[in-house]
């Protein structure tokens, strides 16, 4: 299950219902006070950073909340505001972020990667990549190495041709190389990628995002570079 709201910890503060969430209650977080989470280390989020645009809107001051069944997103204070909680019968992550607040760019955004994420890891299922697979779009997908030290290869399948991009971002959303933008042919293709930007830049270690985009499909995939 998945729930949020910015005010959830003083909503449930004092029921049972909050421990079947999994945290426990600090605070109701100040106005202004998130302008950006970041994910947690060895957790499904890290390396990522997510703006947070709550604007005036009640979104924009959101409860602190501290984990007993695992942190997974905190804002720029250190102060958590996503959790997680498995047990043997249920798992569930509460958010004091709304995701409909969260921006990552003009390109890529991360929300659905990020749900993506997190219902593959209910479900202890971890694929290679994570998005839409359409039957006409782009298919059998993997990237290797990954971890990635100097280069990594994006190998795909195309059922149909059309014209094809491949793009590199960074952690934030922000495009750092387009690896190809043209015409293919239906069939097999392999892109590789030196971990350098645009400039010819090294990229820092972290986390890199992928994604093919024809007309039919877009795939997003995870690297992380070394």
């Amino acid at each position: 299950m998945y729930i949020e709201s910015s005010n959830i910890g003083s909503d449930y503060i004092g029921t049972e219902f909050i421990d079947y969430l999994g945290f426990t209650y600090l605070e109701g977080g100040g106005e202004s006070e998130v302008n950006l989470i970041v994910g947690v280390n060895n957790t499904i989020t890290h390396g990522l950073r997510m703006n947070y645009f709550g604007g005036t809107s009640p979104h924009y001051s959101v409860d602190r909340i501290s984990s007993f069944g695992g942190t997974i997103f905190t804002c720029n204070d250190n102060i958590g505001r996503m959790v997680m909680n498995q047990t043997e019968n249920y798992s569930v992550v509460s958010s004091s972020v709304v995701l409909g607040a969260l921006a990552n760019g003009d390109s890529l955004n991360l929300k659905p990667f990020l749900i993506t994420e997190i219902v593959y890891k209910f479900l202890e299922y971890n694929p290679a990549v994570s998005m839409e697979e359409p039957e006409t779009g782009i298919s059998k997908v993997s990237n290797f190495p990954n971890p990635a030290y100097s280069s990594t290869t994006i190998k795909y399948q195309l059922q149909k041709p059309g014209k094809v991009s491949a793009i590199i971002f960074d952690a934030n959303g922000k495009k750092i190389k387009s690896l190809f933008d043209g015409w293919q042919p239906s069939g097999n293709f392999a892109l590789n990628w030196n971990l350098t930007t645009e400039n010819g830049q090294p990229v820092k270690p972290g986390v890199c995002f992928y994604q093919l985009k024809t007309d039919a499909a877009v795939y997003t995939g995870k690297i992380t570079v070394l």
